[in-house]
């Protein structure tokens, strides 16, 4: 491989021992006073393992970096259409009304 190229293994990825994975990160949230949840999921998406762990783990990074203490953040995956699956929904505050994270992201 030369310089500035990405080899990609696209293979079919179930998402919850990614999840799983994600959800050693909980202790980061609770010493913010964030409360992590993840959602159970049963979904399998065809992508490269490796790089999806990487961009859940960079989205659930910046909801607990700018979700306020006593926000939540959730995880979860569903299919929304043939070919898109959410993969997280970042609610902030007690309310849990959307905060500058927004709305879900698609890929």
């Amino acid at each position: 491989m030369r310089q500035g190229e990405l080899s990609l293994h696209v293979e079919s990825v179930a998402l919850q021992p990614l999840f799983d994975i994600v959800g050693k990160s909980r202790m980061g949230f609770e010493r913010k006073g964030v409360r992590l949840v993840i959602e159970p999921t049963s979904e399998i998406v065809k992508a490269d393992r490796t790089l999806t762990l990487f961009m859940i783990n960079t989205l659930i990074d910046n909801a607990r970096k700018f979700t306020e203490r006593n926000g939540s953040v959730t995880l979860s995956a569903s299919v929304v259409k043939r070919g898109i699956c959410r993969h997280y929904d970042c609610r902030h505050g007690p309310g849990n009304d959307r905060g500058r994270a927004g709305s879900p992201v698609r890929t």
